[in-house]
């Protein structure tokens, strides 16, 4: 058996930027932009023209036999360049004096080619750096992505753009003129998304180099079985990671993402927003998704984002979508939850909810706590690298609701009595306690206990102190005391036994504590009964907003004494002047030290969806109780 032909190698490939016609070639060339080179290592940017000759067949001798041969060579090579044509050619086919190319070869178009009132398109995939959103990288060059268009599309992903090439050369030795311009993004293929790493600030990372191979992150579940892809088109509740995910339920939260009650420590990144049909048939209209509404999707998982990225989405019109504020808050009416200091709304469809400022922690002494008080709250997403499974959080309680209206006029003149009850000493003025872990408890001026001490008190609510109670009586108990304490007023830190709360991968659950964040580390594996010991502190503040879903969080779960946390300019709530807690106004936008500099990424903010803002309803502008005795 004979050998097969080796393939024709050529020394360059080339773009048509600039095609002319043959009645213009007298005194203008076709264009060609250099692709790659076979021989030359750097050849961006670089134009040849294409000569005249170049269209000429070969001398064929005509004869009855090959008449039609040498008719049918002199139409091909006759055939005038398009934009965006690719062709082939040698380095012996250039006379490098003229810039210009004697010989080509013809190959299939490598990029799709349209056109606009502004002029020819040609479409091409690249990637929004997360440094720089407004900038899309593409093998040819970066792009400026226009300010309206930036915010559709999701950094780190492999997107598709029409952009355009233009140049006022007519000749290859004129002088120098390329100009590239963005247009418009035109899709996201989610099997194109290994070509991430061809980004050049993916060069010298790891996972640049296994991008093909899916990561398996840890399950929801203690298993490690990997769901099987359920059948197209039927709802399969899925509780725990698979590389592929198909046909789920999800709540659009704004910010180009989704969130699934089922699997609510990941996020769903929707690449590229655009407009989904919203009937399907002949007569589809397509809008933008609104915040709050529902969706069934698909989704795949990203390597890059460790979460997961939207490929389908479909309007589920049988759930009815929540109500949003003018900040593009959801509006939600919250009551207590069983786990204490946190919250959960009407129907438990959100899961779990944090109130980071603390203007609902006295609900539960309310007369009609367990009576139906259903407060009515604005909440936001949280992001997956912030809070595993608390996904929410209460930004603004809206005062003008009567439920809310009423509760505020209790507070404003309620005094009561707690104890007696456990806690521990955080701070030299101030208690924790299990029992009520969202409530600061003032300690006497007098007092000179250390932090870590355990407690016993009964203390009293003054009217119109918010977030805080006074205590009154208190005795030290040592059974409640923290194991080991280190560390100053700043940055101290307790040791104290945690234990697992079920359901709940992010919070452990102490007995003087109560529900503790264990931010985005895992328990030790070798544990009596569950128990482990680990080094906790009260969650910092950072721009007003407490960074935990709870007052505390853990710091470390080794045994050995960990190094203390830097000092920064956050705060923590016990710490501040006064006989009580002012409470914070209703911005959202509470940083984290895991914070990137992108403001738009996913991956980057905090917070997703609108901007929050302060309104006249917030508790900072309506004058409640609390801005007297601050």
């Amino acid at each position: 058996m004979e050998d097969l032909p080796k393939p024709i190698r050529y020394d360059y490939q080339a773009l048509v930027i600039r095609p002319c016609g043959a009645e213009y070639q007298h005194y203008e060339t076709d264009l060609v932009l250099i692709l790659k080179s076979q021989r030359e290592r750097y050849t961006k940017n670089r134009i040849y023209g294409i000569s005249k000759e170049a269209f000429l067949p070969p001398v064929v001798e005509k004869s009855y036999d090959n008449f039609e041969l040498a008719k049918n060579l002199e139409r091909r090579y006759a055939i005038p360049l398009k934009f965006g044509d690719i062709v082939m050619f040698n380095d012996s086919d250039i006379n490098h004096h003229e810039s210009l190319v004697l010989r080509f070869r013809r190959e299939k178009p490598l990029y799709e080619v349209s056109s606009n009132n502004l002029g020819p398109l040609i479409r091409i995939g690249g990637v929004i750096s997360p440094m720089k959103l407004n900038t899309f990288w593409t093998p040819l060059e970066d792009l400026v992505i226009p300010t309206d268009i930036a915010p559709l599309a999701e950094p780190n992903v492999w997107l598709t753009a029409w952009i355009r090439i233009e140049t006022n050369m007519l000749h290859s030795k004129d002088n120098y003129h390329l100009e590239y311009t963005f247009d418009s993004f035109a899709g996201c293929d989610p099997s194109d998304q290994s070509r991430v790493a061809e980004a050049p600030w993916h060069s010298r990372s790891i996972d640049s180099q296994f991008s093909m191979l899916p990561a398996e992150p840890t399950p929801c579940e203690s298993d490690d079985e990997i769901d099987l892809e359920p059948r197209k088109d039927i709802y399969v509740k899925e509780d725990k990671w698979a590389e592929k995910i198909n046909r789920q339920l999800g709540l659009f939260v704004g910010g180009r993402l989704l969130l699934c009650k089922d699997l609510p420590q990941y996020d769903f990144i929707i690449p590229l927003l655009k407009p989904v049909a919203v009937a399907p048939g002949e007569e589809r209209t397509f809008i933008y998704p609104s915040i709050g509404e529902y969706f069934h999707f698909s989704a795949v998982w990203s390597l890059h984002h460790k979460g997961f990225l939207v490929t389908e989405m479909l309007p589920f019109q049988i759930l009815r979508g929540y109500s949003t504020s003018v900040s593009g808050n959801i509006l939600v009416r919250v009551n207590q939850a069983s786990l204490g200091g946190l919250f959960t709304d009407a129907d438990s469809s959100l899961g779990l909810l944090d109130d980071p400022h603390h203007t609902l922690c006295f609900s539960e002494f309310h007369p009609a706590a367990h009576g139906g008080l259903k407060a009515l709250v604005e909440v936001h997403a949280v992001r997956s690298s912030e809070n595993r499974s608390v996904r929410w959080r209460i930004v603004r309680t809206i005062y003008e609701d009567d439920h809310v209206s009423r509760f505020a006029s209790w507070l404003a003149a309620a005094t009561f009595c707690v104890g007696p009850i456990h806690g521990m000493v955080i701070s030299k003025d101030t208690v924790i306690s299990g029992d009520y872990p969202s409530v600061y408890f003032r300690l006497p001026p007098n007092s000179e206990l250390s932090a870590g001490c355990g407690v016993r008190f009964r203390g009293r609510r003054a009217a119109g102190v918010d977030s805080e109670i006074m205590i009154e009586e208190i005795h030290t108990n040592p059974k409640f005391s923290a194991r080991k304490v280190i560390g100053q007023e700043e940055n101290r830190l307790f040791q104290v036994p945690l234990k697992m709360i079920p359901g709940h991968e992010q919070l452990a659950r102490n007995e003087v504590f109560g529900p503790v964040d264990m931010r985005q580390l895992d328990p030790p594996e070798d544990t009596d009964d569950g128990v482990f010991y680990a080094w906790v502190r009260e969650s910092p503040t950072i721009d007003n907003c407490r960074r935990a879903c709870t007052v505390m969080e853990v710091f470390s779960v080794a045994l050995n004494t960990p190094l203390l946390p830097a000092l920064s300019g956050s705060s923590s709530g016990s710490r501040h002047s006064g006989s009580s807690r002012a409470t914070p106004s209703s911005s959202s936008h509470g940083g984290s030290t895991s914070s990137r500099h992108s403001t738009r990424s996913i991956n980057s903010n905090r917070f997703v969806g609108g901007p929050a803002r302060s309104t006249p309803g917030s508790i900072s502008n309506r004058g409640a109780p609390n801005d007297s005795a601050a």
